[in-house]
């Protein structure tokens, strides 16, 4: 389960058309506008803060208010133009048909509101003074049915309908400037006042959003769960189990078992009785209460209301669920966030297996690694293992300690593999294997310090062999190393090098050196490397 952040701010999505979606997610391409652009996108900046007028009471405050006007209207119209809105998509389209059912008791709130997504990790659902309600594929890869993204819609549309944007800014308008009645107001107190009504707007949000929800034949057992889904809002849409067997090692690629963590850290979610005195949200477990006590005051007439999970469609929600959440690796990738973007094509490759798009999100998640490696830049790409929870903390721990040849040949590993079964189809994987293997062989020219022989043969043989045969390096486990072990991150190097009988890495070609292709392309770099070298020699 995971998060959603309701706030009465903007973000974006659009329309598009669904209806029973029969998507091949063989074919999944990154989620792209469609068709012809809407007036919001198209209207002159000036056009468009007119239009935003007339959504605003004349009365009172009209300098703050047409401050307000003049702000809020180029903040959306920068969302409209920044690049990420999906227009006329099929998940805009299915987000639309669920708007319309819990508009169908509020007529003039249905004509008054349009429905955005917006191609964003970041969890959550926003509102503006214009009757724009945007919502993130992030929000929409972790709901768990159709229920709850109609809750948030209602939270959302009440944000509007109860004009809490422009209501909010005027306030904070005379909280800064010590007018009316916080005129007496002390600084140090302004932030607290400020968050206080927010938490008031946010309350109301819930419960005028929650008598709308009450109206539609929408479930009311799911909403406990959406305060679960905020409660893990920091983790991945899905927690499956790491195992580097699936994914990264081979036969012949095994990493010692040092390599792998054998527990990782609980996910434990936000607190959800924590001190919201300074928050603009009330805490979940006020929240949570609150509808829980809608829902017990519903009353004996609602029981004769048929309600469910699903209203549009469950097989469209889950089909928009998963193309958000593809969409999300295409993003996680953007974001340099790499070892997320594995992470989360690796949980997705449990239900599409074999998926031409997953995989080679992986890929590109291990050369980007690889390359920020190389350049001493890890860090910047890839989380440390104490800030990531669950499964994911198992993958991020196994990434930060490989050191860069160790990343380098894995990468190729998965990369030759990948280029082998799509047959040399896949231009990016073609690409990116080439720019691997020349910079592994630009480290280790000789393809003779990979082994040809599998590791358990070596051993069996060094342990048959007689006393006068000299011994091979000691065991990774031994002592020296462990004296190094707090010395750095590559610490390995420092003793181990490709070649060594104990090495893993030695091994990791040994079918690959029997493919006549590998060993070509090794063989020609290998040239090419020494060809340059004569060059700078004359």
């Amino acid at each position: 389960m995971k998060k959603i952040v309701i706030s009465c701010v903007c973000f974006l999505i659009a329309n598009t058309a669904f209806s029973q979606i029969q998507y091949d997610f063989n074919k999944f391409t990154p989620l792209a506008s469609i068709g012809t652009l809407p007036n919001e996108v198209t209207m002159k900046g000036g056009d468009f803060m007119l239009s935003s007028k007339k959504n605003i009471d004349k009365k009172g405050n009209k300098r703050t208010k047409k401050k307000f006007v003049l702000h809020s209207s180029y903040a959306v119209k920068d969302i409209f133009n920044n690049g990420r809105v999906l227009y006329n998509d099929p998940i805009s389209e299915y987000v639309e048909k669920v708007r319309k059912e819990i508009t169908k008791s509020d007529p003039q709130l249905a004509s008054e509101t349009k429905i955005y997504v917006i191609k964003s990790s970041v969890v959550n659902a926003f509102a503006t003074n214009q009757g724009y309600i945007f919502i993130t594929t992030g929000l929409l890869s972790q709901l768990e049915n159709e229920a709850q993204l109609a809750f948030i819609l209602c939270h959302e549309l009440m944000h509007y309908k109860m004009k809490h944007a422009v209501i909010e800014y005027v306030q904070n308008d005379q909280i800064d400037k010590n007018k009316g009645p916080f005129r007496k107001s002390e600084i140090d107190s302004k932030y607290l006042t400020k968050a206080h009504y927010s938490r008031e707007y946010e309350t109301e949000a819930d419960l005028t959003g929650f008598d709308l929800y009450a109206k539609t034949s929408y479930s009311m057992d799911v909403l406990d769960g959406l305060f679960d889904v905020l409660k893990y809002s920091k983790s991945p849409f899905e927690e499956i189990e790491f195992k580097s067997k699936d994914l990264l090692e081979t036969n012949y690629l095994v990493f010692p078992k040092d390599f792998i963590r054998d527990k990782v850290d609980e996910i434990t979610g936000i607190d959800e009785d924590t001190d919201d005195s300074e928050s603009t949200h009330p805490n979940l477990k006020k929240r949570r209460t609150d509808i829980a006590d809608k829902i017990a005051g519903l009353g004996s007439e609602d029981n004769s209301r048929t309600r469910s999970a699903y209203v549009v469609s469950e097989n469209t929600f889950l089909t928009a669920r998963a193309m958000a959440r593809f969409d999300l690796c295409h993003t996680s990738l953007i974001n340099c966030t790499y070892d997320l973007a594995i992470y989360q094509a690796y949980c997705l490759l449990k239900e599409y297996p074999n998926n031409t798009y997953l995989e080679a999100t992986i890929l590109k998640g291990l050369y980007g690694l690889t390359k920020y490696n190389i350049g001493n830049r890890l860090e910047e790409v890839c989380y440390s293992p104490n800030t990531v929870q669950g499964e994911m903390q198992r993958l991020t721990a196994l990434l930060k300690r490989l050191t860069k040849d160790e990343m380098n040949v894995i990468a190729l590993n998965y990369a030759w593999r990948l280029k082998t079964k799509y047959k040399n189809n896949n231009n990016e994987v073609n690409l990116i294997t080439a720019d691997l293997f020349e910079c592994l062989v630009s480290q280790y020219p000789d393809k003779s310090v990979f082994s040809l022989t599998p590791m358990d043969v070596v051993k069996t043989d060094i342990v048959s062999a007689p006393d006068t045969v000299a011994k091979p390096k000691e065991s990774v486990e031994n002592a020296e190393l462990s004296s190094l072990k707090n010395n750095g991150p590559n610490y390995v190097e420092r003793i181990l090098k490709i070649g060594d009988k104990d090495y893993f890495l030695t091994y990791a070609f040994v079918d690959l050196l029997k493919d006549q292709t590998f060993v070509k392309t090794y063989d020609s770099l290998t040239q090419k490397i020494n060809n340059k070298k004569m060059d700078l020699i004359w």
